[in-house]
C-alpha cells in the first residue's frame, strides 16, 4: 500500500510535531517515545522541534498484527 498518496489525499502531513503525531496515531505521548526509542518510529529534529514520520509511522502500524477480540455475548430482553 502507498501511505504516501494515502496520506497526502486524506491531509495527513508528511511530518507532524508530538502532540499531533499522537491524536494521527491514536497513540499516547509516552507509547510514542516508547516506540521511538526502540527504532519503530522514526522522529526527526528540525530547530528545536522534534516531528514524527507519519508516513513511516503509519507503514509500521500497517505491519502490527490484528488484534483478536472475543464478540461480547448478548444478554436476554429483561436480564
Amino acid at each position: 500500500m502507498n501511505y504516501q498518496s494515502l496520506a497526502n489525499n486524506h491531509g495527513v502531513p508528511r511530518y507532524a510535531p508530538i502532540p499531533r503525531a499522537c491524536d494521527l496515531l491514536g497513540i499516547g505521548r509516552t507509547k510514542l517515545y516508547d516506540y521511538a526509542g526502540k527504532g519503530l518510529i522514526r522522529v526527526v529534529k528540525a530547530g528545536g522541534r522534534s516531528l514524527v514520520d507519519i508516513e513511516q509511522a503509519l507503514a509500521w502500524m500497517a505491519t502490527l498484527p490484528a488484534a483478536e477480540i472475543a464478540p461480547q455475548s448478548r444478554k436476554a430482553a429483561g436480564e
